[in-house]
């Protein structure tokens, strides 16, 4: 059924980040980062087929469940398990145990909104970007500047949760693209996963590249025009969750 095109992709997103729990139980915290990134994929696109082909009364839940998975719990379990290496275990959990408390509370949050928003705008930054910024940190960082990987990832978990209006990228940036960069993008992104997952980019390579993009949607995601008033919040509109965060 045509419901169930968004469904798929979720279970897919989902799946990434059971791998990735596995991979940095195995030791392989680059391929967790590279799984992760590639659920951020499926939890973009999935969105896209939820609005254009509608979904399963459960699918919102469905969808929280794979981003808390991926975007929480492996993103998390990474984090914990690289900063434990030079920071205090009792830190490093901590600090693991808060970030994925913050991305339970932005799913959760998403799915029974408060405030009235207009369409493509989020109240905190979305758990993706979230992940990639602290995740990216922690692979960056966390062998030479542990203390600052720390500060990023609690930075991160803090701006899920913060009120600050974000664009949403699928609703928002992404349509003001030209179409002919897109294929593109899409193609040298999957392109940069498959090499990183071979081995062929060195370690820095990739969690540097997702890093800078994590960094440049923490401040250029923001939604400056609520900001200016130049965008007006509907009086009875609220965030609604067809699709999740993607």
């Amino acid at each position: 059924p045509d419901e169930w095109y968004a469904n798929t992709l979720t279970l897919a997103n989902f799946l990434c980040g059971i791998a990735a729990i596995g991979s940095v139980y195995a030791g392989h915290p680059l391929r967790a980062f590279v799984l992760v990134f590639l659920g951020q994929f499926f939890d973009l696109f999935d969105g896209r087929l939820a609005r254009i082909f509608g979904s399963t009364r459960h699918g919102p839940m469905f969808d929280d469940v794979a981003d808390g998975t991926s975007f929480g719990a492996a993103t998390a379990y990474l984090v914990m398990t690289e900063l434990s290496k030079h920071l205090p275990i009792a830190i490093a959990v901590s600090l693991a145990v808060f970030y994925v408390g913050c991305v339970i509370y932005r799913l959760h949050r998403f799915l029974h909104p408060k405030v009235a928003l207009p369409d493509g705008v989020f109240d905190g930054m979305p758990s993706p970007a979230g992940a990639l910024l602290a995740a990216a940190s922690a692979l960056l960082f966390g062998s030479t500047a542990p203390w600052l990987a720390a500060l990023l990832v609690a930075a991160a978990s803090l701006l899920m949760i913060s009120h600050l209006r974000y664009r949403h990228f699928a609703r928002s940036i992404w349509p003001a693209l030209p179409r002919a960069i897109k294929p593109v993008i899409c193609i040298v992104a999957i392109i940069f996963a498959d090499a990183a997952l071979a081995h062929k980019l060195p370690h820095v390579s990739f969690s540097l590249c997702c890093f800078l993009i994590g960094l440049a949607y923490t401040f250029y995601g923001i939604d400056f025009r609520f900001y200016r008033g130049t965008r007006k919040t509907p009086a009875t509109r609220t965030q609604t969750a067809p699709a999740g965060e993607g």
